[in-house]
């Protein structure tokens, strides 16, 4: 039960950019006692220990990136604005609140991610307010240089530090004011696996959880049994080097929510000024994923060319007879 939300349900919401480890922060509210549900989508390759994503949610999350037109694994750019005002969002919207009532309408405290919903936190927060319930945040930040390194082993291509920089500041920026809106904490990831125990009580104080002798059973067994060396495969800590291969806009957004997750206040750095220089980058960023989308298109049809060549050849071989090429016959 939520401690200090007893008249309204309380639920929390992870946030962040990919590879960000908003998994294992969702998986930390699990260890303070925060239900997920029970219909979570199984580990896979990317995430071995698991994504702690209901899969009700994602399937809404993933058709909504459908209807306003980015791509479902939160490669696009171009910045979207208010998705509410896209056709076929209100038909969503009552499908989403009429999901999460019947999932977690019996419970005190609840919580979820799903990739890319902080890019289209306006239809979520909507959703919450239709549901009456106290919204809450945990930020999900990790060096850019770890994010890049990481992302290149599931994606080579979004693992370029320009692109993964990119996808950081349009994941990261245009809505962070909502964030800051509501309850929030926000939490760096290298520093989480550093020190779990230290940053589980920081999200339970942000959030008014107090910890109790169950929560922190909870909190010893996230950072015995759950966190491991295994989750970060990729750690720079090394500001100099950040700041020569990073984004300079990337980096000063992280550098300003990384004092936040050390509970100090940014030094020289302005985040409307961050927010606006995003904003001007929109034409850039429309373009960058229409000509994206344009060389996905040709390597998709070069790539059913080379499987229909080979498929006939695979027939030309079956109708000589043994497989062999021609010119290898007697």
């Amino acid at each position: 039960m939520a401690d200090q939300h007893t008249a309204r349900q309380q639920v929390i919401a992870v946030v962040g950019a990919g590879r960000s480890g908003t998994s294992a922060m969702t998986r930390g509210l699990q260890a303070l006692g925060v239900e997920l549900g029970e219909n979570l989508k199984p580990p896979g390759a990317k995430n071995a220990k698991g994504f702690f994503e209901d899969r009700d949610i994602l399937d809404i999350n993933y058709r909504l990136h459908d209807l306003v037109g980015l791509r479902r694994n939160g490669a696009s750019l171009r910045l979207v604005g208010d998705p509410l005002a896209f056709p076929g969002v209100d038909a969503l919207h009552t499908e989403a609140v009429v999901t999460l009532a019947r999932r977690f309408g019996n419970e005190d405290l609840w919580g979820f991610k799903c990739i890319g919903v902080m890019r289209l936190l306006p239809f979520w927060e909507r959703v919450f307010a239709d549901l009456g319930v106290d919204l809450n945040y945990v930020l999900a930040i990790r060096n850019p240089l770890n994010v890049a390194d990481s992302r290149k082993k599931t994606d080579y291509f979004r693992g370029f530090q320009e692109k993964s920089d990119l996808e950081w500041l349009v994941h990261v920026v245009p809505f962070y004011h909502r964030v800051t809106g509501r309850p929030h904490v926000v939490v760096d990831y290298d520093r989480m696996m550093a020190a779990p125990e230290r940053e589980l009580r920081r999200i339970a104080g942000a959030h008014g959880l107090a910890v109790t002798p169950e929560r922190e059973q909870g909190i010893q067994a996230f950072a015995d049994d759950f966190l491991s060396e295994s989750l970060r495969h990729n750690r720079a800590d090394d500001d100099a080097l950040a700041e020569q291969h990073v984004n300079a806009l990337t980096w000063r957004a992280y550098r300003y929510l990384r004092a936040r997750a050390m509970d100090t206040e940014p030094e020289g750095a302005d985040w409307d000024a961050i927010a606006d220089a995003v904003r001007m980058m929109a034409p850039a960023l429309t373009h960058i994923d229409r000509l994206e989308g344009e060389l996905r298109g040709h390597v998709f049809g070069l790539n059913s060319l080379i499987q229909t060549l080979r498929t006939r050849l695979a027939g030309d071989r079956r109708q000589r007879g043994d497989g062999a090429p021609a010119n290898a016959r007697a």
